[in-house]
C-alpha cells in the first residue's frame, strides 16, 4: 500500500511534545496521513494551545506546527462523525466501510490496528513510502487517491506520454481519482512529456503528437474540464526522464509511467512508485514550470473536455 490514514485522536496531543514525533513519521513523504476526523480536527487542535499556551513562548511555535500540519500532512476525511459518540467509538466504526490503516488514541487498544502513538514502531509505516502496485487503472487510483482527492494543482510528468490507447486510460483513471466530475476547486492540471514520445520505429512529430491529444482526450473529459500539454526537449542532456505525479502538497515517483498495457497479462506486471520527499518535490515542480529554462520549450496547449456527466 502506498499512502495510508492513521486516525489520531486529538487527546493524543495532550503533552504538545507529541507534535515532534508527528512531524517524524508522518507526512505525505512519509506515505503516511492524518484525516481531519472530525472535520473540525485541526480547529479543535488550535483552540486547545489558544487556550494552554496563549501568551508563551512555546505557543508561536505550536502554531507554526500545526499551520505545516495543514500542508503536508492532514487529508479530507469524508467520514460520518457522531456527535454523541466518543471518538474512538466513531473511528472503530469505520471499520466496517472505510477503515483507517491504524487508529491511534491513549485511551484504549482492542485489536492490533489500535495504538498510542509512542507505541508506533516501523512495522506499522511499512511499504507506505516506497512498494510496487501492478500496472492497472485499479492499482493507480488507490496509490494516488488520497493526495489526488486532496490537491488543487496536479503536473503529471512522463517523457513518452502520448494520446495513444494506454496513456488515455491512465489519465482517465488519474483524472477520476482526483475526483474530476465531482468537485471544481481544480487550479490546474499539466500534463508534460517529451519529443520521447513516439511510435516505435518512427521519428518524433510534434504535430502527430499534438493531433492525438486534440483528437483523443477531450471525450476522456468531463465537459469543460481542462488539461494543459506541454511538450519538452532536453537538448541531448537526456534529464527529461522520470515519471512523476506532483501536486501542490507533495509527489510520487513512478517507474513506469502512465501507460495501462491493453494486455490483461502485460496489466499483472508491477511498476515501483516512492514518495517524494519535499526538496525533490520542489526542485521537480519548479523544473516544469513555463517560463523555466531546464528544458527546450517545444509547444503546449490546453484541452477542453467534452464528455457529458
Amino acid at each position: 500500500m502506498l499512502l495510508a490514514e492513521f486516525a489520531v485522536d486529538p487527546d493524543t496531543i495532550a503533552d504538545w511534545k507529541a507534535l515532534a514525533l508527528i512531524e517524524a513519521r508522518f507526512g505525505f513523504h512519509n506515505g503516511a496521513v492524518i484525516p481531519e476526523f472530525p472535520k473540525t480536527w485541526l480547529r479543535d487542535l488550535s483552540q486547545k494551545a489558544r487556550k494552554e499556551l496563549y501568551g508563551s513562548a512555546q505557543y508561536s511555535k505550536v502554531e507554526e506546527r500545526l499551520r505545516d500540519l495543514k500542508q503536508g500532512y492532514l487529508v479530507g476525511s469524508g467520514r460520518p462523525y457522531l456527535g454523541d459518540k466518543s471518538w474512538f467509538e466513531n473511528a472503530r466504526a469505520q471499520r466496517d466501510g472505510k477503515p483507517f490503516h491504524r487508529i491511534v488514541t491513549p485511551h484504549e487498544a482492542d485489536a492490533d490496528d489500535v495504538c498510542d502513538i509512542w507505541g508506533l514502531s516501523d512495522s506499522d509505516f511499512d511499504d507506505l513510502h516506497d512498494t510496487q502496485i501492478q500496472k492497472k487503472a485499479k492499482s493507480y487510483s488507490e496509490a494516488t487517491c488520497l493526495l489526488l482527492a486532496n490537491s488543487k494543482s496536479i503536473k503529471f510528468v512522463d517523457p513518452y506520454f502520448s494520446g495513444r490507447r494506454g496513456y488515455q486510460k491512465g489519465l482517465r483513471c488519474l483524472l477520476e481519482a482526483a475526483g474530476m466530475g465531482k468537485r471544481r476547486n481544480f487550479a490546474k492540471v499539466e500534463v508534460h512529456t517529451s519529443d520521447l514520445a513516439v511510435e516505435k520505429g518512427k521519428p518524433f512529430d510534434l504535430e502527430h503528437e499534438k493531433s492525438l491529444v486534440r483528437q483523443n482526450i477531450p471525450p476522456l473529459l468531463t465537459a469543460g474540464f481542462e488539461v494543459i500539454f506541454y511538450w519538452w526537449k532536453d537538448s541531448g542532456k537526456k534529464e527529461v526522464h522520470p515519471r512523476y505525479l506532483m501536486t501542490e502538497r507533495a509527489g510520487i515517483r513512478f517507474d513506469r509511467g502512465f501507460n495501462i498495457p491493453s494486455e490483461l497479462d502485460a496489466q499483472e506486471g508491477v511498476t515501483d512508485v516512492t514518495m517524494m520527499k519535499p526538496q525533490k518535490l520542489n526542485t521537480e515542480w519548479n523544473r516544469y514550470r513555463p517560463e523555466a529554462t531546464v528544458f527546450q520549450s517545444l509547444d503546449n496547449f490546453r484541452v477542453v473536455g467534452t464528455a457529458q456527466e
